[in-house]
């Protein structure tokens, strides 16, 4: 089978007076194309594992000042739980951060599912999204756009 690549991200820097912001927007078309209708199966699956359950729903590297930002927020939908999507974002940072990297808020909007976390590197889990709360009434296509936050916490 081949996969098809995910569209690139162009994420929206926002330099505030004391921090910074940056904001990735995935539109309907788009996560749309990472997904095969009916139901979701893959289109796309990081590289590492191609048995792995989980869509790479953003991924992008961002060099803001003199560190560079590595980000992942992937989903899976679990067998026990077909009905709803698990979350989940990877950070990493490269560059001149100290030793002991300042956490970072994580805002995640999707459709009427919003929730945030704290991450500092690594990997960190979202609550579970529920389909209804992203998908069409016949849950074949996605009807909301996804937005994804990353900024200096507070």
């Amino acid at each position: 089978p081949s996969f098809v690549p995910p569209p690139p991200q162009s994420p929206l820097l926002q330099r505030l007076a004391d921090r910074w912001k940056i904001t990735w927007h995935q539109n309907v078309a788009q996560l749309n194309a990472l997904f095969l209708a009916p139901g979701l199966e893959p289109t796309y699956r990081g590289e590492a594992n191609l048995e792995d359950p989980w869509f790479v729903l953003v991924r992008d590297q961002v060099n803001l000042d003199e560190t560079q930002f590595l980000v992942f927020l992937e989903a899976a939908q679990q067998g026990e739980k077909p009905d709803e999507l698990q979350l989940a974002m990877n950070v990493s940072l490269h560059g001149l951060t100290p030793l002991n990297p300042p956490p970072l808020s994580a805002h995640l909007h999707w459709g009427t599912y919003a929730e945030s976390m704290t991450i500092t590197q690594g990997r960190a889990t979202f609550p579970p999204v529920p389909l209804f709360d992203i998908l069409n009434d016949s849950m074949t296509a996605f009807q909301a756009d996804l937005y994804l936050t990353l900024e200096l916490a507070k």
